[in-house]
């Protein structure tokens, strides 16, 4: 049953983004086309709207996901929703899945796009995009191995942050929809999410300077530490540049405190609309 609820929501959500991709590879391939023209305005305009488009895509994503999420637990498709012969769970994590499947999409077009407008560049510049890793590898002194697990770790931070982020307006999007909160119509979930938001700045700031665990990079490397950026403040001629990891530990744990959270109201506390 969970797999048939993947291919729905799937289905549900799949009727406007690929047609915004489309838009982005045609816009894409026709700068291409009009660069090789050497037609410079025509190629300038398009490089512009090719960037408006690159954010509008990640935009457009978060909007169809919440929206979706929100109409289909709690709007009128809810009452069809709820009578479903399957776990509160199973649906949460469904909606998570397919909503974190496509944010990654679009921020990997979009990252697409930079890369291409960065190669652009350095192509007037007489340089490559190969070139101009190999000369911040030689600046920076980190090896190609180095370089591939830094950029790896990125990847998989930029994925917990998506799942985190939606996380964060699903809970809010549950708690605004109780019954006590109707009276504060859709501004409850909003709200919701600026105090929690808040909340959990301001601890994820506290674990990355308090928490003495964090990375640093000295003598050519990268390097763990049981220290966190406080450090930097208190030793900076010691520790010039420390990452605190007690942000990762913070993301995890709230993380699974927030999907606990948004899993038990959806089974004992669903309001709909």
């Amino acid at each position: 049953m969970f797999t048939r609820l993947l291919k729905h929501e799937i289905k549900a959500t799949g009727r406007i983004m690929p047609f915004v991709y489309l838009a982005m590879v045609v816009m894409l391939a026709g700068n291409m086309l009009v660069q090789r023209m050497e037609l410079a305005w025509l190629s300038g305009l398009l490089l512009v709207l090719l960037i408006l488009l690159s954010v509008a895509v990640v935009l457009l994503t978060y909007v169809l996901v919440i929206t979706r999420y929100y109409r289909h637990l709690y709007g009128k498709e809810g009452y069809l929703t709820q009578c479903l012969p399957v776990r509160p769970g199973q649906l949460y994590a469904s909606k998570l899945l397919v909503a974190t499947g496509w944010l990654l999409l679009s921020f990997l077009l979009s990252t697409m796009v930079m890369l291409f407008i960065i190669s652009r560049s350095a192509a007037d510049s007489g340089l490559s995009l190969g070139g101009m890793a190999a000369e911040l590898l030689r600046q920076t002194g980190l090896s190609a191995g180095q370089a591939v697990a830094l950029v790896s770790a990125v990847f998989i931070w930029m994925l917990l942050e998506m799942v985190y982020a939606l996380a964060q307006i699903y809970f809010s999007i549950s708690l605004g929809c109780m019954s006590r909160f109707h009276n504060l119509g859709i501004a409850a979930p909003i709200i919701f999410y600026l105090v929690l938001n808040f909340l959990l700045q301001m601890a994820l700031l506290a674990a990355m300077l308090f928490v003495p665990l964090g990375l640093t990079y000295r003598d050519g490397g990268l390097h763990l530490i049981g220290r966190g950026m406080i450090s930097m403040i208190l030793h900076p001629e010691q520790y010039p540049f420390v990452f605190g990891l007690g942000s990762l530990l913070f993301v995890l744990l709230a993380l699974a405190g927030l999907i606990w959270g948004t899993r038990r109201m959806l089974a004992r506390h669903t309001s709909l609309r």
